[in-house]
């Protein structure tokens, strides 16, 4: 976006544009899909409903990951990087990872209805919605990353605030991991720029405790 002087003289159709803009403003559009656009680090994405908005949150969630990436390897050229799909069999067969990153919905039932409106409303709520608890697509990647991940290798989450000790009990218990050759230990949680418990950091061992 370009600035634009205060002696500008706006032609009629910059005025009605303007005005439109306005519109969908007030009727609770979020900003980024009335603007059309919004940076993600050093990236400009395209917006528009209902594609999940990028946030703070997760632009933190990646210098983790990357400050990970960083001890674990020493070159930066060997570093590839793979969006991948809901089919396990396929992944396995590019496996193992050395990381895993995850900002999966986790929303609860209860916070769904007090959600903003510029959310609850134009936002996709199968980006959102993560079951009774939250916890339901948490779980299934905790579950599923188990089976991408090397030994040693690291899970990074994005959850909600009261996610960090389910995600901690979930992790712990052997019940979990029965039958699975390897498990995710938990490690640590890291706080965003609030002070709020927002990212899990979870490694890979083989064996169940």
């Amino acid at each position: 976006m370009s600035n634009v002087d205060r002696g500008t003289i706006l032609t009629k159709s910059q005025v009605n544009n303007v005005k439109r803009l306005c519109q969908l403003r007030m009727s609770r559009m979020p900003v980024q899909y009335v603007v059309g656009e919004w940076d993600f680090h050093d990236l400009t994405l395209e917006m528009r409903q209902p594609v999940l908005i990028p946030r703070p949150e997760t632009e933190e969630l990646a210098s983790l990951c990357m400050d990970t990436l960083s001890a674990l390897l020493t070159t930066t050229e060997r570093k590839t990087f793979l969006e991948i799909g809901p089919v396990l069999e396929q992944l396995q067969k590019l496996g193992p990872f050395c990381l895993a990153v995850s900002n999966p919905p986790y929303i609860s039932t209860s916070e769904m209805d007090s959600l903003q409106e510029e959310v609850r409303c134009f936002e996709d709520h199968q980006a959102l919605y993560g079951g009774k608890d939250g916890m339901d697509i948490i779980r299934e990647v905790m579950l599923k990353t188990s089976q991408l991940l090397q030994p040693g290798g690291h899970l990074w989450l994005e959850v909600g605030v009261a996610h960090s000790s389910l995600v901690e009990s979930f992790a712990s218990d052997p019940k979990t991991w029965k039958d699975l050759p390897q498990q995710v230990q938990f490690l640590e949680t890291a706080t965003d720029l609030y002070g709020k418990l927002r990212f899990c950091h979870l490694i890979v061992s083989s064996g169940t405790s």
